[in-house]
């Protein structure tokens, strides 16, 4: 019984432990560059690309960093990650975006306003 009951306390630290692990892990990478420098290792060819994009969002640059971005998921050779990590960017980077507007920041309103324009103008039928 003992036994059982270790394994069960231990299963359950392990658990939360993880649980942990990921949320912290949520919080240290809020515009997923983690996952963008994961997914586009030092063999592929969009890397320098990549790297630039994620210096606009460390100078928080999001206009740029989305619509590069955005663009590189075009690419019709990309991975299952590479599209995963990117995806993943843009909508934290947005998210953010959101929130910092919705506080009052007069810049990223502008940048979101700007993505939106862009994004009008390119299913803008002809």
């Amino acid at each position: 019984m003992k036994k059982r009951t270790r394994y069960i306390i231990l299963s359950f630290l392990i658990v939360v432990l993880g649980a942990v692990k990921l949320s912290s892990f949520v919080e240290v990478d809020p515009e997923g560059v983690f996952a963008l420098k994961s997914a586009f290792s030092q063999n592929s060819p969009h890397k320098p690309r990549v790297d630039t994009l994620i210096e606009s969002i460390q100078q928080q640059h999001y206009y740029t960093a989305v619509s590069g971005l955005q663009w590189l998921r075009t690419d019709p050779n990309l991975t299952l990650e590479q599209i995963t990590a990117l995806q993943d960017a843009i909508g934290k980077i947005q998210s953010r975006l959101a929130a910092l507007a919705d506080s009052g920041d007069k810049t990223a309103a502008r940048h979101l306003h700007a993505l939106q324009n862009e994004t009008d103008y390119k299913n803008k039928p002809e």
